[in-house]
């Protein structure tokens, strides 16, 4: 896929209730594309095609191909961030909030199936490196501020660090059960694992499960 500058891609936000239906059938159509045939055959016609548009109407939200996969890439983005937020304003107990933000983050990225895979992939391409890391920079220090709010001490010395790496850990077994074809995981199960792991890699063992 071309490189192509962030502000040269931008689709054009619909505001009547039929733009913005003819838009999502358009996102919908991507995401089924990318699910079933992958990235390299995606193009404007093909997603017209199964949209049930023509060109010109597709060419009326976006600009181009790499458009609709940008709106869709900050639509992950804004869904993983919101239901961190979700989860650090309800829950206090440091286990549970770590168990909600894994599966939180795991149906994220298996939501939309293999698609999700392929938009992440085409992330460096599609947006500035900045708003790609915003979830993390906002959510790591409301981390923070909520286990010192509670009186939880993490574990290591370098808590920025320990919260990354887990989120990164997080991110990589979303990723592994997308690629999972044969599926040879179970979702419920990598995220009760991963949550007994890093609660004891986060927390001190007086609060580990």
């Amino acid at each position: 896929m071309p490189t192509k500058k962030p502000n040269d891609i931008k689709g054009k936000a619909p505001k009547q209730e039929r733009s913005r239906e003819t838009f999502e059938v358009i996102l919908k159509a991507t995401t089924r594309i990318l699910s079933k045939e992958g990235a390299e055959g995606l193009n404007t016609n093909l997603i017209a095609k199964v949209a049930g548009v023509s060109v010109g109407s597709l060419y009326q939200y976006f600009r181009n191909k790499e458009s609709i996969m940008q709106t869709l890439l900050v639509r992950v983005l804004d869904s993983g961030l919101a239901g961190a937020d979700k989860v650090l304003a309800e829950e206090s107990d440091p286990h549970k909030a770590i168990e909600r933000l894994v599966r939180s983050t795991l149906d994220t990225l298996t939501q939309q199936g293999p698609a999700t895979l392929y938009i992440l992939e085409a992330a460096p391409h599609l947006i500035k490196s900045q708003r790609f890391e915003q979830v993390d920079s906002i959510m790591i220090p409301k981390f923070l501020e909520k286990a010192q709010r509670h009186g939880i001490q993490i574990r290591s010395k370098r808590p920025e660090l320990a919260i990354l790496l887990s989120i990164q850990a997080v991110r990589a077994a979303g990723w592994a059960l997308v690629r999972d074809k044969g599926r040879k995981l179970n979702k419920d199960e990598v995220a009760e694992e991963l949550t007994k792991l890093l609660c004891r890699y986060l927390l001190w063992e007086k609060n580990a499960s």
